[in-house]
Protein backbone atom coordinates (compact mmCIF):
# COMPACT_ATOMS: atom_id res chain seq x y z
CA UNK A 1 0.00 0.00 0.00
CA UNK A 2 1.19 3.30 -0.65
CA UNK A 3 1.26 6.21 1.85
CA UNK A 4 -0.71 9.36 0.40
CA UNK A 5 1.37 11.77 2.64
CA UNK A 6 5.56 9.99 2.70
CA UNK A 7 6.88 13.39 3.14
CA UNK A 8 5.14 14.49 6.07
CA UNK A 9 5.13 11.30 7.62
CA UNK A 10 8.62 10.40 7.34
CA UNK A 11 9.30 13.77 9.14
CA UNK A 12 7.84 13.32 11.73
CA UNK A 13 9.08 9.72 12.26
CA UNK A 14 12.31 11.42 12.46
CA UNK A 15 11.20 13.86 15.04
CA UNK A 16 10.44 11.46 17.11
CA UNK A 17 13.16 8.94 16.42
CA UNK A 18 10.78 6.54 15.43
CA UNK A 19 11.78 4.08 12.74
CA UNK A 20 10.52 5.24 9.75
CA UNK A 21 9.51 1.93 7.93
CA UNK A 22 7.65 1.02 11.36
CA UNK A 23 5.86 4.41 11.66
CA UNK A 24 5.12 4.76 8.31
CA UNK A 25 4.01 0.93 8.67
CA UNK A 26 1.33 2.49 11.44
CA UNK A 27 0.41 5.80 10.04
CA UNK A 28 -0.50 4.71 6.79
CA UNK A 29 -2.93 1.63 8.31
CA UNK A 30 -4.16 4.05 10.58
CA UNK A 31 -5.64 7.01 9.79
CA UNK A 32 -4.87 7.84 6.17
CA UNK A 33 -6.46 4.29 4.84
CA UNK A 34 -7.28 4.45 0.89
CA UNK A 35 -11.16 3.45 0.14
CA UNK A 36 -10.20 -0.17 -1.17
CA UNK A 37 -8.45 -0.72 1.86
CA UNK A 38 -11.21 -0.31 4.27
CA UNK A 39 -13.12 -2.57 2.32
CA UNK A 40 -11.09 -5.06 2.66
CA UNK A 41 -10.67 -5.23 6.31
CA UNK A 42 -14.19 -4.85 7.72
CA UNK A 43 -16.93 -2.63 7.46
CA UNK A 44 -16.26 -0.64 10.55
CA UNK A 45 -13.38 1.21 12.01
CA UNK A 46 -10.77 -1.29 12.97
CA UNK A 47 -8.68 -0.79 16.34
CA UNK A 48 -4.68 -2.12 15.90
CA UNK A 49 -2.68 -3.41 18.29
CA UNK A 50 -0.72 -1.02 20.83
CA UNK A 51 1.59 0.84 19.39
CA UNK A 52 5.23 -0.01 20.54
CA UNK A 53 6.16 3.86 20.73
CA UNK A 54 3.38 5.25 22.35
CA UNK A 55 1.12 2.57 23.42
CA UNK A 56 -2.30 3.29 21.80
CA UNK A 57 -4.23 1.53 19.51
CA UNK A 58 -4.34 3.34 16.83
CA UNK A 59 -7.67 2.90 14.30
CA UNK A 60 -8.44 2.36 10.86
CA UNK A 61 -10.85 4.45 10.27
CA UNK A 62 -13.74 2.88 7.86
CA UNK A 63 -14.67 4.85 4.54
CA UNK A 64 -18.37 4.36 3.90
CA UNK A 65 -18.57 3.72 -0.19
CA UNK A 66 -21.58 6.53 0.31
CA UNK A 67 -19.72 8.42 2.79
CA UNK A 68 -21.70 11.64 2.83
CA UNK A 69 -19.23 15.35 3.09
CA UNK A 70 -20.11 15.37 6.95
CA UNK A 71 -19.48 12.42 7.91
CA UNK A 72 -16.03 12.41 5.68
CA UNK A 73 -14.93 15.89 7.41
CA UNK A 74 -16.07 14.06 10.66
CA UNK A 75 -13.76 10.76 10.15
CA UNK A 76 -10.74 13.17 9.00
CA UNK A 77 -11.25 15.74 12.01
CA UNK A 78 -11.11 12.24 14.32
CA UNK A 79 -7.91 10.88 12.27
CA UNK A 80 -5.99 14.51 13.08
CA UNK A 81 -7.06 14.21 16.77
CA UNK A 82 -5.57 10.75 16.77
CA UNK A 83 -2.64 11.59 14.93
CA UNK A 84 -1.80 14.29 17.10
CA UNK A 85 -2.38 12.21 20.47
CA UNK A 86 -0.36 9.59 18.87
CA UNK A 87 2.55 12.26 18.00
CA UNK A 88 2.54 13.34 21.92
CA UNK A 89 2.40 10.11 23.12
CA UNK A 90 5.42 8.62 21.52
CA UNK A 91 7.40 11.46 21.94
CA UNK A 92 6.42 11.26 25.82
CA UNK A 93 7.61 7.65 26.24
CA UNK A 94 10.45 7.99 24.31
CA UNK A 95 11.47 10.89 26.66
CA UNK A 96 9.84 8.53 29.83
CA UNK A 97 12.27 6.23 28.79
CA UNK A 98 15.66 7.49 28.38
CA UNK A 99 15.39 9.76 31.35
CA UNK A 100 14.58 6.17 33.70
CA UNK A 101 17.43 4.46 31.53
CA UNK A 102 19.55 7.03 32.80
CA UNK A 103 18.15 7.45 36.40
CA UNK A 104 18.89 3.65 36.92
CA UNK A 105 22.31 4.05 35.54
CA UNK A 106 23.09 6.92 37.90
CA UNK A 107 21.96 5.01 41.13
CA UNK A 108 23.18 1.95 40.01
CA UNK A 109 26.47 3.93 39.98
CA UNK A 110 26.31 5.82 43.64
CA UNK A 111 25.44 2.24 44.87
CA UNK A 112 29.22 1.21 43.70
CA UNK A 113 29.82 -1.23 40.43
CA UNK A 114 29.14 -4.13 42.76
CA UNK A 115 25.73 -3.53 42.92
CA UNK A 116 25.60 -3.75 39.05
CA UNK A 117 27.71 -6.78 39.10
CA UNK A 118 25.32 -8.66 41.53
CA UNK A 119 22.42 -7.98 39.53
CA UNK A 120 20.65 -6.29 42.44
CA UNK A 121 17.59 -4.64 40.91
CA UNK A 122 16.32 -1.12 42.24
CA UNK A 123 13.93 -0.80 44.53
CA UNK A 124 10.09 0.17 44.23
CA UNK A 125 11.08 3.45 46.52
CA UNK A 126 14.36 3.91 44.58
CA UNK A 127 11.82 4.34 41.06
CA UNK A 128 9.74 6.31 42.93
CA UNK A 129 11.81 8.74 43.39
CA UNK A 130 12.28 8.88 39.76
CA UNK A 131 8.87 8.92 38.60
CA UNK A 132 7.59 11.83 40.67
CA UNK A 133 10.89 13.72 39.81
CA UNK A 134 9.75 12.99 36.15
CA UNK A 135 6.42 13.84 36.90
CA UNK A 136 7.33 17.01 38.72
CA UNK A 137 9.27 18.00 35.45
CA UNK A 138 6.98 17.09 33.09
CA UNK A 139 3.49 18.81 35.08
CA UNK A 140 3.04 21.73 32.74
CA UNK A 141 2.97 19.56 29.89
CA UNK A 142 0.81 17.22 30.91
CA UNK A 143 -1.59 19.86 32.10
CA UNK A 144 -1.75 21.70 28.35
CA UNK A 145 -2.03 18.18 26.79
CA UNK A 146 -5.42 17.36 29.11
CA UNK A 147 -6.74 20.84 28.17
CA UNK A 148 -5.75 20.39 24.64
CA UNK A 149 -7.19 16.90 24.58
CA UNK A 150 -10.51 17.93 26.43
CA UNK A 151 -11.05 20.94 23.41
CA UNK A 152 -10.12 18.41 20.30
CA UNK A 153 -12.58 15.90 21.68
CA UNK A 154 -15.34 18.84 22.18
CA UNK A 155 -14.30 19.82 18.75
CA UNK A 156 -15.34 17.18 17.33
CA UNK A 157 -18.85 16.49 18.95
CA UNK A 158 -20.62 19.42 16.71
CA UNK A 159 -18.73 17.22 12.93
CA UNK A 160 -20.06 14.12 15.02
CA UNK A 161 -23.71 15.27 15.64
CA UNK A 162 -23.99 16.43 11.69
CA UNK A 163 -22.51 13.43 10.29
CA UNK A 164 -24.88 11.10 11.86
CA UNK A 165 -27.41 13.71 11.22
CA UNK A 166 -26.69 13.40 7.24
CA UNK A 167 -26.51 9.51 7.66
CA UNK A 168 -29.91 9.73 8.86
CA UNK A 169 -31.75 11.75 6.83
CA UNK A 170 -29.94 9.33 3.86
CA UNK A 171 -31.37 6.71 5.38
CA UNK A 172 -34.96 8.58 5.25
CA UNK A 173 -34.56 9.78 1.52
CA UNK A 174 -33.82 5.92 0.43
CA UNK A 175 -36.98 4.80 1.61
Amino acid sequence: MKCLHFTRMATLATATRVSTSRFLFYRCFSTEVSEAVSKVIAATDVYGPPDPKSSLRLITFYIPPDETEAEKKYRLRRAQVQEWNHLFWTIHNVQFTQAKEEFVTSVLERRGKDASTTGQPLTADDLSEFYRAFLDQNREKHLKYNVEWHMKNMGLLWPGIKANLSRFKKGFSTL
